[in-house]
């Protein structure tokens, strides 16, 4: 797919106009992606309903119908997984998680949710995180490396301020003009520590009355900070503004002497990156920070700023001091922090980089064939084995005859149907032209596996299709599987997706990997012939994902066609009619329900027969 050309879905509580990290990510992130980004904001929330998120699902599943993203996004593990969860298993829209520290940390306190966020980030298409602090949390749950795709935060939305060197003219900083400004920026929480920086400064800035601290943010700490102000009689020496436009706030930064958060991490509430820091670096601003967790990795001591124990106020001092009282080391830290906020934090680059993965995973584009191709007729050998189906499996004849593809070779195998079946059948070679070829193979009732081994001993194609007898396919379903093996000579198979019911199985692009831990291709896939391994008979479930997962073995991939080129009618009995979602076959509670074990139990003879346990 071409870039530009994709459509995406944000589902987020955070975002513009809405103060925060998690608000000026997403808005870097959507302001410089290329394709179209969708925000729904909600209400994703009901206040006296539980479970509250349900409410989610409901808005999710109408923006989603009426938008048709080729992606969903989402920007928080919990609760907002719940709601892309229940969205991929009713419309197989993949979805993209965006993490951050306190998020992926905030589930650890509870088993419930612990379970919860590793399963939702395991269905994840890709896993975003903020830092590589964050991605270390994500490699302690299993989420694999490849899997995640470290997308920093960057203060783009303040470069063209800081650059542009304008004199600030608010009169406040008109006021504090030819003073030293110490600048703290972020939630009034412990975790932050303006209240420990105010108590760490308070005699000094009586001191010192050529120094002004100023504290922009609002929180749970803000009427202590009130308070301290005033025992401390330092009224004159500190600002608190509770509330600032980002115009306003570059300004700040811009006539700012240093930068100062002593930030403290301790499990589950931690500083998972520190974007002030990056703002202020942008600003050539240098910065003080509290060490450990992400900021870390934005704070790199004696490059553009100190590192300190954000917990003791005179470690806290003696940095400030130290700043205050050598202009060349301020220079120095300021001049190299803009340079890492403008490359290594650059938010244009790291989102195209992003944007470079993420339309890789997003499906081809459909399938399209010009009045110019000439389909070379290779001979296809369609076996439909068939069990007590005759009505079904006469309405699949005729959606067979509708095929546009000439050259096909159908092969029922009756495996000891017990209706009339053969009786319904003797007709069918009179319908069927001479350039088509009808066979009817009758066997002793042995399962579907059985019959489709004796379909394919007596079938004369080069590729081979199975078929089911509750199968509708469109006119061309065929002709561009045919078309797609030959544009694709190394391909083994082709598959696509495919409705059952009212439900669309979007199976996605082929990947071995992710094929030995779930079976997403349909049996309905055309091989070319060498290919096919055979269905094990001893298998009584899970007997086409054997059969791929050896051809994978083999070096043999597939190739997907993202359209849904057949659907499958549901029926009583066994089979796909009694299809449940995929995580109710994981859910620890069910185990002991007959098809949950009997679904487990094939599952783990097929990975303990690939070596995959």
């Amino acid at each position: 797919m071409n870039r530009h050309d994709g459509k995406f879905l944000l589902l987020t509580p955070e975002y513009p106009p809405d103060k925060g990290g998690v608000a000026e990510y997403l808005y870097s992130l959507v302001q410089h992606f290329p394709g179209e980004v969708r925000i729904a904001r909600g209400p994703f929330f009901w206040k006296w309903f539980w479970p509250q998120w349900l409410c989610g699902v409901f808005t999710a599943w109408r923006v989603v119908r009426e938008a048709r993203p080729h992606m969903v996004w989402i920007s928080h593990i919990l609760p907002m997984g719940y709601i892309a969860l229940a969205i991929k298993c009713f419309t197989r829209t993949p979805y993209v998680v965006f993490t951050h520290g306190l998020d992926v940390c905030l589930p650890e306190e509870s088993k419930w949710k612990r379970w919860w966020m590793r399963y939702i980030l395991k269905h994840a298409v890709l896993i975003a995180a903020n830092s590589e602090f964050t991605a270390g949390i994500l490699h302690t749950h299993g989420v694999q490396e490849k899997r995640i795709h470290i997308l920093y935060p960057g203060g783009q939305m303040f470069e063209d301020a800081a650059q542009s060197g304008r004199a600030p003219t608010p009169t406040l900083i008109e006021k504090l003009r030819g003073k030293k400004i110490i600048l703290s920026v972020g939630r009034l929480i412990s975790r932050k520590g303006q209240l420990r920086a105010l108590a760490a400064l308070a005699l000094f800035l009586k001191d010192n009355q050529d120094v002004h601290y100023v504290i922009i943010g609002d929180g749970s700490e803000a009427e202590a900070i009130t308070r301290l102000i005033k025992e401390k009689k330092i009224k004159s020496s500190v600002t608190l503004l509770r509330s600032v436009q980002n115009s306003e706030l570059s300004l700040w930064y811009s006539v700012a002497t240093l930068f100062l958060l002593p930030t403290v991490s301790h499990a589950p509430d931690v500083e998972g990156f520190g974007l002030v820091f990056v703002e202020a670096g942008l600003h050539g601003v240098p910065v003080i920070g509290g060490k450990g967790a992400g900021v870390d990795e934005v704070v790199r001591d004696g490059v553009n700023g100190l590192l300190i124990d954000g917990e003791s106020e005179d470690t806290i001092l003696g940095a400030v001091t130290r700043l205050l009282s050598d202009g060349s080391l301020r220079r120095r830290l300021g001049g190299q922090g803009r340079t890492r906020a403008q490359t290594v934090f650059n938010v244009k680059e790291n989102v195209a980089q992003f944007a470079d993965r993420i339309y890789t995973l997003l499906p081809p584009p459909p399938f399209h064939r010009s009045p110019e191709d000439a389909i070379r007729q290779a001979l296809v050998s369609v076996i439909i084995p068939a069990y007590n189906h005759k009505k079904e499996l006469l309405h699949t004849l005729d959606t067979l005859r509708a095929q546009t593809y000439g050259s096909l070779e159908i092969i029922v195998v009756d495996d000891g149907s017990k209706d009339d079946t053969q009786a319904a059948l003797a007709e069918e070679h009179n319908k069927w032209q001479n350039r088509r070829s009808f066979k009817y193979i009758r066997t002793e009732h042995e399962g579907a596996p059985a019959a489709r081994n004796a379909g394919i001993k007596n079938a004369r194609g080069t590729l081979v299709i199975f078929w089911d007898a509750d199968i509708t396919a469109e006119p061309e379903m065929i002709e561009k599987m045919v078309y797609t093996l030959k544009e694709n000579p190394s391909a083994a198979f082709v598959y696509s997706s495919f409705y059952f019911g009212w439900k669309k199985f979007m199976c996605g692009p082929f990947d071995a990997e992710r094929l030995k831990q779930t079976n997403y291709i349909t049996t309905t896939s055309l091989l070319r012939r060498e290919f096919f391994p055979g269905f094990d008979q001893s298998l009584a479930r899970f007997q086409d994902w054997d059969v791929w997962l050896t051809i994978a073995e083999r070096g043999g991939t597939g190739v997907w066609i993202p359209e849904a080129l057949f659907r499958v009618k549901p029926r009583g009995g066994a089979g796909m009619s009694v299809w449940l979602p995929s995580f109710v076959y994981d859910f620890s509670l069910l185990t002991n329900w007959k098809r949950v074990k009997d679904y487990q139990e094939a599952r783990a003879r097929v990975m303990t027969k690939h070596h995959l346990v």
